[in-house]
């Protein structure tokens, strides 16, 4: 009974072993990331010792050699720790990899900025923290005009640097989502209605200047938390008819 739980004990290790060995070779070949592939090699060293340390273990029924049962005691301590060091760095990594795909999941390729996804996990935030902030609604003016003339890449580079212009302007004191081909929702920390003026007039001269020939620009529209609504989608409608207000002067 004890030599056939060895015999277990041994093929487990051992298939885990081949299994680990062939995932560290595909990794190598379609991973570019080091982190990955030498996280892979501690835990593969760890199971190493391990195998050693069973396959002794099973065979000291026919060599029962003081040394032997020393080189198992020192195989299994050293695979022990090796993988759990191994495992440790792969929870790290495997961390590190489930956040970059929420933020992949939560961001616009193009511009940076968040998505709509983005959008409302941001709104959700700010909504609990129930203090003051602003929804900004902005949309470019002659994005279509770029397209026509000049071609979607020209149309497509518009598009960034004005998403670009609006990240500078906002700096951290707020965060920029694109929910349309050339539409923008800045969710802003609350300042003075005259320093926001200030700073939407600064970002309307600078997209004004991104195509000046083509006669580009930006309409922008805001509500104020909780003052215009205590929902994103009142505070969007709200900003979003004071935008279109200013689409039409």
């Amino acid at each position: 009974m004890i030599q056939f739980r060895k015999g277990i004990m041994f093929l487990f290790v051992l298939i885990l072993f081949i299994y680990m060995i062939r995932t560290s070779y595909s990794a190598k070949k379609k991973w570019n990331n080091k982190k990955y592939f030498y996280t892979l090699l501690m835990l593969n060293g760890g199971l190493g010792f391990l195998f050693i340390a069973t396959f002794l273990d099973m065979i000291t029924i026919y060599i029962q050699k003081p040394f032997i049962y020393a080189a198992i005691k020192l195989f299994f301590t050293l695979g022990g720790i090796i993988f759990t060091m191994g495992l440790i760095k792969w929870t790290d990594f495997t961390w590190e990899m489930m956040n970059k795909l929420e933020m992949l999941a939560l961001m616009d390729s193009m511009t940076g900025a968040f998505n709509r996804n983005g959008l409302d996990k941001i709104s959700d935030a700010a909504l609990k923290v129930k203090k003051p902030f602003y929804v900004i609604v902005c949309d470019l003016d002659g994005t279509k005009r770029i397209n026509d003339t000049l071609g979607h890449i020209e149309g497509d580079n518009y598009i960034s640097k004005a998403a670009k212009i609006i990240n500078i302007s906002i700096g951290s004191r707020g965060h920029l989502a694109r929910i349309g081909g050339d539409e923008f929702v800045i969710i802003l920390s609350y300042a003075e209605e005259a320093e926001l003026k200030d700073m939407i007039s600064s970002i309307k001269k600078q997209v004004c200047e991104i195509n000046p020939d083509k006669n580009t620009g930006i309409s922008i529209g805001y509500a104020l938390f909780p003052t215009d609504g205590t929902k994103l989608m009142e505070l969007y409608k709200i900003a979003d008819k004071m935008m279109y207000d200013d689409k039409k002067s």
